[in-house]
């Protein structure tokens, strides 16, 4: 990609709704194939709906053994 992210990546993702900036979600994640790019979901679970607006800040994770998957909630 022209991110120089591929499928498999893991990277570290901060994101918020745009009209509530303070409760911000924080995961790692493994990136999979989305059409001709990479992408990952949002979980239900972090209160995200359809058609909301979000920010989101995405780093690499250099080190392929950083575990699973993980997230934490900072309401």
């Amino acid at each position: 990609s022209n991110w120089g992210l591929k499928p498999g990546d893991f990277v570290n993702i901060i994101l918020w709704d745009i009209d509530n900036p303070k409760h911000k979600i924080v995961v790692t994640k493994r990136l999979s194939r989305r059409g001709n790019g990479v992408g990952f979901f949002c979980s239900r679970k972090w209160g995200f709906k359809t058609g909301d607006v979000v920010v989101y800040r995405m780093r690499r994770m250099d080190d392929p053994d950083t575990g699973g998957e993980t997230e934490e909630v900072y309401p």
